[in-house]
């Protein structure tokens, strides 16, 4: 059964509507003129070209670990909350309105540690003094805990990589759900975003779909899935090409502690991607989070609910996306879609109104362009 939560409805109308001076058809090209703003930005996705974030004292602490050699060593995490406040893409700012649940999807496959640990977590963060072994961020010991965090100081490696790391940064995750705390209505000017860390030309691919309904917090249906390629997402670097980063995760199959530094990742920056709502769904259907999956996953639809048939021996080279901690978060272009568009198609809109209340002087009241 679907969810009997009543959906939100922004200020977020799509559409310029012409009115029709009496007796006479507005030519073709006025309402394409009208509608050139919106299909900027409808059913679109782009790439994110700056983040504001602001950074909140969180719970810092110092952990005895493994390092990859098998020495003992301490880890200092720092405890620093760095969370999204804004973003910019598309030339446009978007900022978070409303946030949600993130759920992680696992499949059942018989546990071959590290490779396929049922419990795996995989995390990495910021690596501020190598020497010191200083981290930026929180220490996070469930996959759940650190997508809920929406701290971009850490995320995970290989989230749906099954096999094959050498470090045994692997998981068994199928699928992750970020589920909003209430449905909204599809408008090209809400969306989601996703960050990973990497290249700013390298971003591994993933797979996306909206959730367009839900049995409790269990998806049932989806949208149509939008394929992120690989190196084709992300492509500008919202933090510095030199950022290092320890990568952590469990040493017993027991865990449940990150009790090993596994590997150091040199050199890489955070990308990410903006989607609207309507790179999925049509405006005015109903959205209730989005989910990710592995590009090898070929399922379609209400298929895609069922994550337990989903491959198992993903590999690296199609599941290594290295997702940032950031949570549900959606954003909402701003300012609100009725004052941005007066601002960004206000001088076009203008321009075109002359024109055509030019050639339709002395036949009637000239034509009126409303937004609504």
């Amino acid at each position: 059964m679907n969810s009997t939560k009543s959906a939100l409805s922004f200020a977020t109308n799509d559409r310029c509507r012409i009115l029709r001076p009496s007796g006479r058809q507005p030519a073709r090209w006025w309402r394409a003129i009208g509608f050139i703003g919106v299909a900027a930005v409808a059913r679109a996705n782009f790439p994110i070209t700056s983040l504001t974030t602001t950074d909140t004292a969180g719970t810092a602490q110092s952990r005895s670990v493994l390092d990859a050699g098998g020495a003992t060593v301490t880890v200092n995490y720092n405890g620093v909350e760095r969370v999204v406040t804004s973003l910019q893409a598309n030339g446009n700012p978007w900022a978070p309105v409303a946030g949600g649940q993130t759920f992680i999807r696992r499949n059942n496959a018989t546990a071959t540690f590290p490779s396929s640990n049922p419990n795996q977590t995989v995390a990495w963060n910021l690596l501020l003094n190598p020497t010191a072994i200083n981290l930026g961020g929180e220490y996070y010991n469930t996959m759940e805990q650190l997508y809920s965090s929406g701290n971009i100081l850490t995320g995970t490696d290989n989230l749906f990589s099954n096999t094959g790391n050498s470090a045994g940064n692997n998981n068994n995750i199928e699928r992750i759900d970020f589920v909003f705390t209430t449905p909204v209505a599809a408008s090209s000017f809400l969306g989601f975003y996703l960050l990973e860390r990497g290249a700013a030309n390298g971003h591994d691919a993933v797979k996306v779909a909206a959730i367009t309904a839900l049995s409790g917090t269990t998806p049932t249906d989806f949208s149509n899935v939008v394929t992120l390629g690989s190196g084709a997402w992300g492509t500008t670097a919202l933090t510095p090409a030199t950022d290092d980063y320890n990568v952590l995760r469990y040493n017993t199959a027991a865990g449940p502690q990150l009790d090993r530094i596994s590997s150091t990742v040199n050199n890489q920056p955070i990308g990410g991607q903006l989607m609207t709502l309507t790179s999925f769904v049509t405006p005015g259907t109903v959205v209730y989070g989005y989910s990710l999956f592995a590009n090898d996953v070929t399922a379609t639809g209400s298929a895609l609910a069922s994550w337990l048939t989903f491959p198992t021996g993903t590999a690296e080279s199609t599941g290594g996306i290295d997702l940032v901690g950031s949570s549900a978060s959606l954003v909402q272009l701003v300012p609100e879609p009725a004052g941005r568009a007066g601002v960004a198609f206000g001088g076009l809109g203008c321009l075109a109104w002359v024109i055509f209340r030019r050639q339709q002087r002395g036949q009637g009241q000239p034509a009126k362009l409303r937004v609504r």
